[in-house]
């Protein structure tokens, strides 16, 4: 029987699209990733909404049990999504949740406004919150937002900005700044904090240490630690760039790194990092989205608006078991499947029509729709961060509204060329030197 008409422009749409996949697909495995990065196309973004998760706009941390269940901080309830359906677990007296962390027995543990506890199983399997925090005797009583919640060697470490509560054997420890405390990371089995006017300090039998050239951060927000290699870490300043600490052969220095991102870096406000592997750091910012690094500072990619994100604020990032991508945004939730082998181009790239055929031509892909014969400019300014140029698909000239069939490409005379087939002849392309054959 024959396809209806509407059945047939189903198949063409399919067809095109996946067409577009195999074009991504073919030029991400002929180079790596910094020097691909001009024709790589876009991960795969899924975003969840208000509507997906039913509580508010606002997201602040994420990780995921043993199970694999997702757990989600949103500003008025924890979040749990098994990856089919999302249920909100709420804290008594309706505290804002702010950090999270799953120890290596799949407890889940949560900082809150004034409140800290854990999430296990009441009598019919669901997750409950139990409090820790009302161990707490009355001089503690108020003690604002835990905004890092961290399982370490030295037990569950609640961190707010005037306390440090510490959570093992069933027991609390209670230790305080020297002055107040901006943030805490977990990082190469150390517990390190920021405290204003003082720098960065290492956890050591229950004393704050500040680290060797600990005072350089004394005035400078530090929004991320990543362990690196041989032990150094790279540590990531909200406006200062980025520094690497190295232990040497038993003297640390820290030093400041030049990259080949300081460009973007002096644009941007970073608010949390994460390792996605051995090679990628991913770079979280307060209004710019995310910029993925490589371990020689090469950009891989940025994930912002153009990438499919939603919202450019990211309060925090995580990997999970599969090596997705999380990213908890002032506004809905992404995770990125960024070990994808398939990128894609949205309709902002500028690709017109039902894709025909595809190929690689002097170095650079060309398209063929019913629309046109297009290519992608590599080198197109845009409306990211300075110093991104994001490729887009322009028309030939000469070639605009053209159905354009197939095209190949052969040698001649030592000579590359390009053939596309229209309806009434084959043109013959040497860059955008164009000659034509009637049929």
């Amino acid at each position: 029987m024959e396809k209806s008409r509407s059945e047939k422009k189903g198949y063409r749409r399919f067809i095109s699209k996946l067409l577009v996949l195999i074009l991504l697909f073919i030029g991400i495995i002929t180079g790596n990733y910094a020097q691909d990065l001009p024709q790589q196309g876009l991960f795969p973004v899924k975003y969840f909404s208000q509507k997906d998760y039913d509580a508010l706009a606002q997201n602040w941390d994420v990780t995921q049990d043993k199970r694999g269940v997702m757990y989600i901080i949103n500003n008025n309830a924890i979040l749990e999504y098994d990856g089919v359906n999302w249920r909100k677990i709420s804290i008594p007296g309706d505290p804002q949740p702010r950090s999270i962390d799953v120890d290596n027995n799949g407890r889940v543990f949560v900082g809150a406004q004034n409140e800290f506890g854990f999430l296990a199983p009441d009598s019919i399997g669901q997750m409950k919150y139990f409090s820790l925090s009302e161990r707490l005797g009355d001089e503690y009583a108020w003690f604002d937002f835990i905004w890092g919640t961290h399982i370490t060697k030295y037990g569950v470490v609640f961190q707010s900005e005037d306390y440090l509560f510490i959570y093992k054997n069933d027991s609390l420890q209670v230790l305080t700044p020297e002055t107040s405390y901006h943030k805490a990371f977990y990082a190469g089995g150390e517990y390190y904090t920021r405290q204003d006017g003082i720098g960065l300090t290492r956890l050591e039998n229950n004393q704050q240490l500040l680290v060797p050239q600990g005072e350089i951060f004394a005035d400078m927000n530090v929004f991320g630690i990543i362990p690196v290699s041989n032990g150094r870490m790279v540590i990531a300043t909200e406006s200062d760039g980025l520094y690497m600490m190295d232990p040497g052969n038993g003297k640390q220095t820290i030093t400041r790194l030049i990259t080949n991102i300081e460009d973007l870096l002096l644009q941007v406000a970073i608010y949390n990092a994460v390792k996605i592997d051995d090679s990628r750091i991913s770079l979280g910012t307060w209004g710019n989205g995310a910029i993925v690094v490589d371990t020689s500072w090469n950009l891989v990619t940025l994930l912002d608006k153009y990438s499919g994100l939603q919202d450019p604020i990211v309060t925090e990032q995580f990997v999970d078991r599969s090596g997705n991508l999380w990213l908890t945004l002032s506004d809905g939730i992404s995770r990125v499947e960024i070990n994808s082998q398939l990128t894609s181009y949205s309709d902002q790239a500028g690709l017109l029509g039902s894709v025909q055929s595809i190929t690689r031509f002097n170095n650079t892909l060309y398209v063929a729709t019913l629309r046109g014969l297009f290519f992608l400019d590599r080198d197109a300014v845009s409306d990211r961060l300075n110093g991104i140029n994001t490729p887009v698909f322009r028309v030939v000239p000469g070639m605009e509204e053209s159905e354009c069939w197939d095209i190949i490409t052969f040698r001649h005379n030592g000579e590359e060329l390009l053939l596309a087939v229209l309806n009434d002849k084959v043109v013959q392309f040497n860059y955008f030197s164009i000659s034509s054959t009637n049929r």
